[in-house]
C-alpha cells in the first residue's frame, strides 16, 4: 500500500476539519435553540406559588439593594416577592409581568416596578450583549412586540445565534476558569472561589470616587428624545405594563428611585422634571400610584452605597421604612375607596 501523497493529506484534512465544523455548529444551534429560551419561566411562576406574595417588587441591582423582600413583608404587613434581575430594566420588567404574573394561578394585589428617571420608556435600553440572557431567560418563542420594540424585528434570529451566544459562554467558562485557579493558589474549597473573588472586590474594598464614576457610566441615557414623554411612551412597554396588570385586576405600583445626582437639590435636568409630571398624570390616569423618592431629604450621601444603589444596610433599612410609611396609608385608602364603590 503507497504511502499518501501531501495533496491526499491536506484533502483528508479538510475533509475531516469540514465535519468538525458542521458537527460543532449543529451542536451550537440546537444549544442555543432550545437552552436558554424560557428557561426562567417555570421556576418564577412556582415562586409566585409557593409565596402567595400579595406585593411583587420588580427591579434591577436598585431594588436588589434598597429593599429585602422577608424584612419588607414584617416591616409593612405586605407578603412581599422581590423580582429582580441585575441590569434589567423596561423588557425584562414587561416579559416579567407578562411571561410570569400574568400566567400564575395566585395574583398580587399589587405589583411594583422600581426604576429612575426616564427608563420606563426606554425600551432599547439594555437589551445588548451581557443583558440578552436573563432577557432570554424570560421569553417564550412568540415576542412580537419585543422584537419590534427592542429590536427592529431581528431578535430571535440575532439573539439566538452563537455569533452573540458564544462570547458570553466563553466568558462564563473564563469566569469559571479563575474561580477554580482561585480555589487552588488560596487552598480552599471547591465553589469557594467565587466568594473570595467578591469579597477581595467588594464595594467597600473600592476606592469610592473611583467605583462610583464607573457605576455611574452605566446608568445614564444621553439622547434628549429620552425625555419627551408623549413622544416615547407610545412607543415603549410602559402602555403594555398597564393593560396586562388591568387585565389581571393588580394595581400597579411606580417607584422612582433616588438617584446621587439628586443629592444636589438643584441638579435635577429641566427636560427630567417636565417628564415626570407628564409621566405622574399619565399613570393618574391610569389608576397607578407614584411613589417618587427623588427628592426624600432624610436619604443622605451616607445611605448611599456605588453609584446610583442605597448601602445595604444604613440605606437599605431607612429606605424600607420610608417606602412601607407612604406605601401602607396609601392602599389602605385605595382600599377604602373600592370598598365604597
Amino acid at each position: 500500500m503507497s504511502a499518501p501523497t501531501d495533496s491526499n493529506l491536506r484533502a483528508l484534512i479538510r475533509g475531516h476539519l469540514a465535519v468538525a465544523i458542521v458537527f460543532i455548529s449543529g451542536f451550537l444551534l440546537v444549544l442555543v435553540k432550545t437552552g436558554a429560551t424560557g428557561s426562567d419561566l417555570s421556576s418564577r411562576r412556582a415562586e409566585v406559588e409557593a409565596k402567595r406574595p400579595e406585593l411583587v417588587l420588580v427591579g434591577n441591582s436598585l431594588l436588589r439593594a434598597a429593599v429585602d423582600a422577608d424584612e419588607f413583608s414584617r416591616l409593612s404587613g405586605l407578603r412581599t416577592l422581590n423580582a429582580r434581575s441585575n441590569g434589567s430594566s423596561s423588557l425584562w420588567w414587561y416579559l416579567y409581568i407578562k411571561n410570569v404574573i400574568a400566567k400564575t394561578q395566585h395574583k398580587p394585589r399589587y405589583v411594583g416596578i422600581m426604576f429612575r428617571d426616564s427608563f420606563l420608556t426606554e425600551p432599547a435600553y439594555r437589551v445588548t450583549g451581557s443583558y440578552q440572557k436573563p432577557i432570554r431567560q424570560m421569553m417564550t418563542d412568540h415576542e412580537p412586540l419585543a422584537e419590534k420594540l427592542s429590536f427592529s424585528g431581528l431578535v430571535l434570529d440575532d439573539y439566538n445565534s452563537p455569533l452573540s451566544w458564544v462570547p458570553r459562554e466563553a466568558r462564563n467558562w473564563l469566569n469559571l476558569k479563575i474561580e477554580k485557579r482561585t480555589e487552588n493558589v488560596l487552598r480552599i474549597r471547591q465553589g469557594e472561589g467565587r466568594r473570595a473573588l467578591k469579597d477581595v472586590f467588594a464595594a467597600d474594598r473600592m476606592q469610592q470616587k473611583t467605583y462610583n464614576e464607573f457605576q455611574l457610566a452605566y446608568e445614564d441615557v444621553d439622547a434628549a428624545v429620552s425625555y419627551d414623554f408623549h413622544a416615547q411612551v407610545d412607543h415603549s412597554y410602559l402602555p403594555h405594563i398597564l393593560k396586562l396588570l388591568k387585565e389581571q385586576n393588580i394595581t400597579p405600583l411606580f417607584i422612582r428611585a433616588k438617584r446621587r445626582r439628586d443629592l444636589d437639590d438643584q441638579a435635577e435636568p429641566r427636560e427630567v422634571q417636565e417628564y415626570i409630571r407628564e409621566l405622574t398624570a399619565y399613570l393618574t390616569s391610569h389608576g397607578a400610584l407614584l411613589l417618587d423618592f427623588s427628592h426624600e431629604e432624610r436619604l443622605t450621601e451616607a445611605h448611599f452605597g456605588p453609584g446610583d444603589h442605597l448601602s445595604t444596610t444604613d440605606g437599605r433599612q431607612l429606605f424600607m421604612r420610608l417606602l412601607s410609611d407612604q406605601l401602607t396609608p396609601t392602599l389602605a385608602m385605595l382600599e377604602s375607596d373600592r370598598q365604597i364603590r
